[in-house]
């Protein structure tokens, strides 16, 4: 099993943090994002999420089921996920809708995607400055780990990227975006 190991904290100036990842050193820039995420229910509590996406241009269509948990501030989560021809995104809605689900929540990012490139020392990030509307700034930075070796080794990975860029640990936020949503 693979999990995503993830962090994110609230960002009160969002220009100077993107100059500073623009020339972190080991940091490749991949491009611009925007993200809608919409979430569906059974009942009350989300269940799965489509997620339409576009980066530089590229769209992608994304199912996703996650089995969260959070440990000390930093989300580790089993993630089932496949993705879909972008074409066929209302005949995914209207799938879910015919099996009983209902719309229960939607989510707007945009931003800035960043890559670290694995090494022998160190896991590969995904890092992404981005706006949720209704909420403002955030820096997310995630990984992918298998055993519970690796996912010590990223929850270090990431508290160190934090620091490296001025982020102080009162700004990490350990719940899940669909709770600030409301």
């Amino acid at each position: 099993m693979t999990f995503e190991v993830e962090m994110k904290a609230w960002v009160r100036r969002a220009e100077p943090l993107k100059q500073l990842l623009d020339t972190k050193e080991g940091l490749l820039y991949v491009g611009f994002e925007e993200k809608e995420d919409v979430y569906y229910a059974l009942e009350e509590t989300p269940l799965l999420r489509i997620r339409k996406g576009i980066v530089n241009g590229e769209r992608s269509l994304v199912v996703t089921h996650k089995k969260r948990s959070v440990v000390d501030g930093i989300e580790e989560n089993l993630e089932y996920e496949f993705s879909v021809d972008p074409l066929q995104e209302q005949a995914v809605h209207s799938f879910f809708t015919a099996l009983g689900y209902h719309m229960a929540k939607r989510k707007f990012k945009r931003g800035w995607r960043y890559r670290r490139v694995h090494t022998t020392s160190s896991p590969g990030l995904t890092v992404e400055l981005v706006h949720l509307e209704g909420l403002g700034w955030f820096l997310e930075v995630e990984t992918l780990a298998k055993t519970k070796e690796d996912r010590l080794q990223a929850r270090k990975e990431l508290t160190g990227f934090f620091s490296s860029v001025g982020i102080d640990s009162s700004a990490i936020e350990s719940k899940p975006y669909l709770q600030l949503i409301g």
